[in-house]
């Protein structure tokens, strides 16, 4: 009778009204909702013998349409009728196919749960209640993700089966929970009466009689089948009580409820005929109990038929009938083997269905296991290749930098000959012209001049082979060769001009490097192209300072500058030419940008004469 109040409340729950439509123009969403509308009122009166005709004519537009959800439900409503008529191999066949179909093609899971939900059903009818109850929980944590509307129905579904199952604490916290959730008044009225039975399981009757008075007389439940189930409850609480007139009269309203819905079954009639018992109504008892012992027949229930053959067989014996009530001992003993062959086949059944289940969630388990080692290769072997293209690339790289070092360490050497190359075509130039001044002092019979001149250019040109060794030198070693060669010239060109090198304190003490005869062409050009013809005495200058890693020099002279188209322009022309040259490759060598500027100081309304400003990277000893 409960199972039957549950099946209502699911209906009732997801029950739409929509108005028929011709079976041509339906959609999937149209079928659907007229099955609900159409089938689910033929559920809720228990007319399902009528709701197989109208499901058989939908069948071939269910096919049609081939949509999971349509095809679920009416697999479903198929079971509910097979289960209503007792064949319920057949309903676990229909539901099983459907929570098939809903787990390869619902992406949503609701068609899954709601499947799991008829599936608990069909086995709690098949009596196997621990199948029943794990399947019922997993649509219960199902339902706590995707659709919280469930909860109420799988609480009462859960409570029944718990304490079926004689496991009070956990149907009591089911209730507790479905109490909670429910919002809806038919769901809080199963869940009371639940609870109701919950307090006569734990020999609280009164309690249990009051919640179901107040269920009775709440107006907003009139369906027969809720009214017969709440009356033959408290029949049969009023009888644990000891009351047995009230227990008849509740008993007697709940079966003829019973009849007006076609619900009637043993266990109604079988109770009435108890109670009769306990009232010494004998013969109103026997005639109860014969008709219990004819449904339990055609329900095949041999519980029942044994205790209803047990209870006549006591009530025969109490009015002297022996030879009867032997005959109805006997028949109720092979009643009990029958029960007991019964209960082992259903025990059979139920360990062979949670085998398969166990079976078939050890599948998905394994699949779901090769699946993630296939995901987790496939993800490795990713890695591989993008850790082997990683490496190609920097491998390439490495090699075009090695290609390309290579390549630099050519240009640095080719840089390194050029300079020598340059500083060759200087030294040779300067010399000559020395020896030629040298040899114009000997022709005029100075004979004291010449011998100090080649005294100074002497010491002159043994600084200067030293300094021709090497790329670099000490920034000191230039200097002084510097100063020794504005001495010599002026020994050569006297009273003609003055001259100053001003250079950075502590130069002498700092350890860097510059090319050799880099800043004395630029002072020899100013004093034989700037001042020599001047009448009146000229100056030279040259500054030195340190920027960091530059090396700032200034050459000035107060000469005639430039004069364009003359042979003395096109020699200063050449020897900065020289210098610019040495001063890239320098740049090359160092990274750092080397510069010249050569300035005509007329031009910039700086006076007369020419400004030469050049910046020398340094470079510091190995």
């Amino acid at each position: 009778m409960l199972r039957t109040l549950l099946l209502i409340c699911m209906l009732l729950a997801c029950r739409q009204q929509m108005p028929s439509s011709v079976k041509s123009d339906m959609t999937a969403d149209s079928l659907a909702s007229y099955m609900r509308g159409t089938i689910n009122p033929i559920f809720n009166y228990n007319r399902t013998d009528s709701a197989l005709p109208i499901l058989d004519s939908l069948k071939p537009v269910v096919d049609r349409f081939n949509n999971y959800q349509t095809t679920c439900l009416w697999l479903r409503m198929v079971a509910i009728v097979k289960a209503a008529e007792g064949d319920l191999d057949s309903a676990q066949l229909l539901v099983q196919q459907a929570m098939d179909k809903a787990a390869k093609e619902d992406t949503t899971q609701r068609e899954l749960l709601a499947a799991k939900i008829g599936m608990s059903s069909v086995l709690a009818d098949k009596l196997e209640i621990d199948s029943a109850i794990e399947i019922a929980e997993e649509a219960y944590y199902l339902a706590h993700k995707i659709d919280r509307t469930a909860l109420p129905l799988l609480t009462i579904k859960l409570s029944k089966l718990h304490m079926d199952a004689g496991n009070l604490p956990a149907a009591r916290r089911y209730l507790e929970d479905g109490l909670r959730v429910s919002v809806k008044p038919a769901h809080r009225a199963v869940l009371t009466h639940e609870l109701a039975r919950y307090y006569e399981k734990i020999n609280k009757i009164d309690s249990a009689i009051i919640i179901l008075k107040q269920l009775e007389k709440d107006p907003r439940f009139f369906s027969p089948h809720f009214i017969a189930t709440v009356q033959e409850n408290l029949g049969a609480m009023y009888n644990a009580n000891g009351q047995y007139d009230l227990a008849l009269e509740y008993q007697l309203k709940g079966l003829a409820a019973a009849k007006k819905a076609h619900t009637d079954n043993s266990i109604s009639y079988f109770n009435v005929g108890t109670t009769y018992g306990f009232l010494k109504q004998h013969e109103a008892s026997i005639n109860y109990l014969d008709t219990a012992l004819l449904l339990a027949a055609e329900e095949e229930n041999w519980s029942f038929q044994r205790r209803a053959m047990y209870t006549k067989a006591t009530i025969l014996k109490d009015i002297g009938k022996k030879e009867a009530s032997w005959q109805a001992l006997d028949s109720a003993y092979n009643l009990y083997r029958v029960e007991l062959d019964s209960s082992i086949f259903h025990a059979s059944k139920d360990i062979e269905t949670r085998y398969q289940v166990k079976a078939k969630n050890d599948q998905i388990t394994s699949l779901a296991l090769i699946n993630s080692m296939t995901k987790k290769t496939s993800y490795q072997q990713r890695i591989i290749i993008y850790v082997l293209a990683c490496c190609v690339i920097l491998g390439g790289f490495i090699g075009y930098m090695q290609i390309k070092r290579r390549q630099l360490q050519l240009k640095l050497k080719e840089a390194t000959m050029q300079q020598q190359v340059l500083r060759s075509q200087m030294e040779p130039h300067y010399i000559f012209n020395t020896i030629a001044v040298a040899q114009a002092i000997v022709r005029s019979g100075d004979i004291t001049r010449a011998k100090e001149f080649l005294s100074r250019f002497g010491r002159l040109l043994r600084l200067s082979l030293e300094n021709a060794r090497q790329s670099l030198v000490p920034l000191e070693a230039e200097i002084k060769a510097l100063e020794s060669y504005l001495a010599l010239q002026a020994m050569q060109y006297p009273d003609k001009f003055t001259y100053s090198v001003e250079v950075y304190t502590e130069y002498e003490q700092d350890a860097v490097l510059i090319p050799p005869m880099l800043i004395q062409p630029f002072v020899e050009n100013a004093i034989l192209h700037g001042i020599h013809d001047l009448e009146h005495s000229g100056h030279v200058s040259v500054t030195v300072n340190r920027d960091n890693d530059m090396l700032i020099c200034q050459i000035e002279d107060n000469g005639r500058g430039f004069d364009n188209g003359s042979q003395s322009q096109h020699k200063r022309s050449l020897s900065t030419a020289i210098t610019q040259e040495r001063l890239d490759i320098l740049g090359k060598q160092t990274g750092k940008k080397a510069d010249m500027e050569v300035v005509d100081k007329q031009m910039k309304g700086l006076g007369n004469g020419v400004l030469v400003k050049l910046k020398i990277p340094l470079r510091q000893p190995k």
